[in-house]
């Protein structure tokens, strides 16, 4: 997939049935504005098939007619993203953003996952191109079937899902499509309050959370990266824990940079064991602001500027090698990066949107201790030989 010319970043809004994604790409293209935001929404392709006379549950009877369906239900998905990219660059404006309502990967929810990526194969493209090679965040809305039954409906026509476990199934099959995004948010009907119990939340909230997410995707008002790290025991094996998780292999080299505070580095991104499903090439700046804070930039890059990068490594650093798995839990989301090199070590991280949040680690996780704030372990201190790794 080609490099976009203008730079206009996407983020995919999805999420399962009964979510509140329609209300939530209105609320969008209404409040984005005075953040000074030109947003621009590109409609769902299927609700737009589906009400003009295409019966998926016929489709659905016919293996053959329903992978020919799938081909073209993303071809024109790439097609339709293509026409809003170029409307919303004849748009005046210096920062705009396209909110797409579901993206590519959420059609690998209602296909094999294998015969979804020999799809894919077929029209030149592989998941790390549909992942941040094209959208900047992912932004998932839980189904109202899940934690806020009371408000679950099949009000929109084209929903087949009756039932709310098919419902909660569907919510799922999605978000794991999703997991191994970089920059994926979870929106639940529900936050926890200081001892960690689920309290349900209101719609007003869920869509105020959503403008707090997408804010923070677009940066604004700067590109902060929050999470929380703990240092895990060694030997942790995460195809064993008891849910999905998504595998990237991460070779990330430091550049040199003249400014104490800001660090630079650059990362190839595998996607599967052994980069079966592509890769990417990130940039990324960081300057700390608090413990927990950092302004982060970041960009996909080519091959070739990745390639030239290489040549400002900071000769001070080692490359770091590890294997880095996205996983769900209790809906917060979680990633465990197994490190090779330069040293052997386990750390668990959850990017946050707000340092407050409360968050409940996963029980099948053994945590040593939490590391957050110190600065000793950084992926940057880990590469200059500075981190005490499991030494008191």
């Amino acid at each position: 997939m080609g490099m976009r010319k203008e730079h206009i970043p996407r983020i995919a809004l999805d999420g399962g049935v009964c979510s509140g994604k329609t209300e939530g790409c209105k609320m969008l293209l209404r409040e984005l504005p005075k953040y000074g935001v030109t947003p621009f929404v590109v409609p769902e392709l299927a609700t737009h098939i589906f009400t003009n006379g295409v019966s998926i549950a016929e489709i659905m009877k016919d293996s053959t007619a329903c992978a020919r369906f799938q081909r073209q239900m993303v071809r024109g998905q790439l097609q339709h993203e293509q026409m809003w990219h170029e409307f919303a660059a004849l748009h005046p404006g210096t920062r705009k953003v396209l909110i797409c309502d579901r993206g590519v990967l959420s059609n690998m929810a209602y296909n094999d996952p294998k015969d979804f990526r020999m799809m894919l194969r077929s029209l030149g493209l592989c998941i790390a191109d549909c992942m941040e090679a094209r959208y900047d965040a992912v932004i998932h809305l839980v189904t109202a079937a899940e934690g806020a039954e009371a408000f679950y409906n099949l009000d929109n026509p084209t929903r087949h899902e009756t039932a709310l476990e098919a419902a909660r199934t569907n919510d799922a099959r999605v978000l794991a499509a999703w997991t191994g995004h970089e920059h994926l948010g979870i929106i639940n009907n529900f936050e926890r309050d200081q001892n960690g119990n689920k309290v349900q939340i209101s719609f007003k909230r869920k869509m105020e959370l959503l403008l707090q997410h997408a804010l923070a995707a677009l940066g604004v008002p700067d590109s902060l990266e929050i999470e929380r790290k703990f240092l895990v025991i060694l030997g942790t094996d995460p195809n064993i824990f008891p849910v999905h998780t998504a595998l990237t292999p991460i070779k990330q080299v430091y550049l040199f940079s003249g400014d104490k505070q800001i660090t630079q580095r650059v990362r190839e991104r595998k996607y599967g064991a052994e980069g079966e499903d592509g890769k990417v090439f990130v940039f990324t700046e960081k300057k700390k602001v608090t413990a927990r804070t950092c302004i982060e930039t970041e960009r996909i890059i080519t091959l070739q500027e990745y390639r030239n990068l290489l040549k400002e490594r900071d000769p001070r650093r080692d490359v770091v090698r590890k294997c880095r798995y996205a996983f769900v839990w209790e809906g917060q989301y979680f990633q465990l990066d197994v490190i090779t090199h330069p040293k052997s070590m386990v750390l668990l991280e959850i990017p946050l949107i707000d340092e407050d949040t409360k968050i409940v680690l996963p029980p099948f996780v053994s945590i040593v201790k939490e590391v957050t704030g110190d600065k000793r372990y950084s992926n940057s201190n880990i590469a200059a030989g500075k981190c005490p790794g499991y030494k008191i």
